[in-house]
């Protein structure tokens, strides 16, 4: 007869290797925190679709009552991932059902040298995405380039949407009489967005507070900041790549006429969400957007700045619940 012993390990020795891991080598906490973060703060399912030679990685939380559920998929930014809609979702309705997608070569999605990353790339993968998990109608909501993508999506597939969520896309700042930030006139003059890519800890908090108004919030110890940068490192390749697509790769997408025509072909009911303190995309890129989509409402947040879902996560999530909620059966 076989007997099974169960080790019992007290809290305060795992908080003691925690602590050491904080303070020794945190990045296997960051790992952690990716894999499980997710379902523990707001009930997020790590999943994965393999499709071709592509790999995605997302979250997915069920909703209570999958039937009649309202699904809204979310893109991140940038150089960001998945991880950030967390402190969104956990406001949102358990009777919805959430996915948070990792973009090619972010987070824990694969990356294909060569491959198209043009935002119209970028749909044509969500799209493959979008199919390959059986979604039919759902609501679309995306920040940053995530934003872009969505605009995308909605323009070349109107029928697929209830409806669109936009958080500070970038590009409006082609469009006459629009606004430039530093950010985009540095960024036209090299060619690059260095200031999204961080080598040190000091770049990586510069980073935080170019992209969050309250970055005092986020503000990291030292060595948290070091192991935050060298967890992204080994992205930066792929990233540079992708950079040079979206900046030079597509001359259609640069001219203000591909902007103004894309957001003519949006019919979906869209929510155009931007922080006021934005120093990426500048805030009057609110208004232009606006005008551009029809049945679209803009909402402006006071004291946020390019990362409305960090720096005003319950806002972002009231907002959206109260907009899609009256979209719902669209």
């Amino acid at each position: 007869m076989d007997v099974v012993t169960s080790i019992m390990v007290p809290p305060a020795a795992v908080a003691a290797v925690v602590v050491a891991m904080y303070w020794i080598y945190p990045v296997p906490l960051l790992v952690g925190y990716q894999w499980f973060g997710g379902y523990i703060v707001a009930g997020l399912h790590r999943r994965f679709l393999h499709l071709g030679d592509m790999s995605y990685c997302y979250y997915d939380r069920p909703a209570t009552d999958p039937e009649n559920a309202t699904t809204v998929l979310f893109l991140h930014g940038f150089t960001s991932n998945k991880t950030m809609w967390m402190v969104v979702c956990k406001y949102l309705p358990k009777e919805w059902r959430i996915i948070a997608l990792d973009l090619p070569g972010h987070g824990e999605s694969s990356f294909k040298p060569n491959g198209d990353y043009s935002t119209k790339g970028f749909a044509k993968k969500l799209h493959q995405f979008v199919e390959g998990i059986g979604l039919k109608k759902f609501h679309l909501a995306g920040i940053s380039l995530g934003a872009l993508i969505s605009a995308t999506y909605g323009s070349q597939f109107p029928e697929r949407l209830q409806s669109l969520t936009l958080m500070c896309p970038p590009g409006l700042h082609r469009l006459p009489n629009s606004k430039k930030t530093k950010f985009f006139e540095t960024m036209e003059k090299t060619g690059k967005m260095s200031s999204l890519l961080p080598n040190t800890a000091e770049d990586f908090q510069n980073m935080i507070e170019l992209v969050l108004y309250n970055s005092k919030a986020y503000t990291f110890h030292y060595r948290m900041r070091r192991a935050l940068t060298e967890w992204q490192r080994p992205h930066y390749k792929n990233w540079e790549e992708m950079q040079q697509n979206l900046v030079y790769g597509c001359e259609e997408e640069r001219d203000a006429a591909y902007i103004r025509q894309m957001a003519a072909q949006i019919t979906a009911p869209t929510l155009i969400m931007w922080g006021k303190n934005d120093k990426i995309c500048h805030p009057s890129g609110a208004r232009l957007m606006g005008e551009l989509v029809r049945n679209s409402k803009v909402v402006l947040f006071d004291r946020c700045g390019h990362t409305i879902a960090m720096d005003k996560p319950r806002k972002c999530a009231n907002t959206m619940m109260s907009f899609i909620g009256s979209h719902a059966a669209s």
